[in-house]
């Protein structure tokens, strides 16, 4: 398949595709895991967005060694307003 490329200066070229957007494309992004048969639409645009995503830069794949404990401790310092201070309660009126 052939496919317009624009480029930088406004010229438009005709390049083959590179990628093909298979199940084992998908599943090496963990998409498609829940099902057989070949891929859906909607997966195979996920799988487009997330790479068209890495290849301008704007996407940073998911720390897959994260435990419980660690997402838990980022959590937690994240919807702490205050930083590390803790909550004090004053007396009431």
């Amino acid at each position: 398949m052939v496919s317009i490329v624009t480029l930088s200066d406004g010229k438009e070229v005709r390049r083959k595709r590179e990628k093909i957007i298979t199940r084992e494309l998908a599943e090496t992004h963990r998409i498609a895991n829940d099902y057989t048969g070949p891929v859906t639409k909607t997966d195979a645009q996920r799988v487009l967005d997330l790479l068209i995503a890495a290849d301008s830069g704007r996407y940073i794949a998911p720390n897959t060694e994260a435990t419980a404990a660690m997402v838990a401790k980022e959590y937690l310092a994240l919807s702490n307003p205050t930083g590390d201070r803790t909550w004090c309660v004053s007396p009431g009126n």
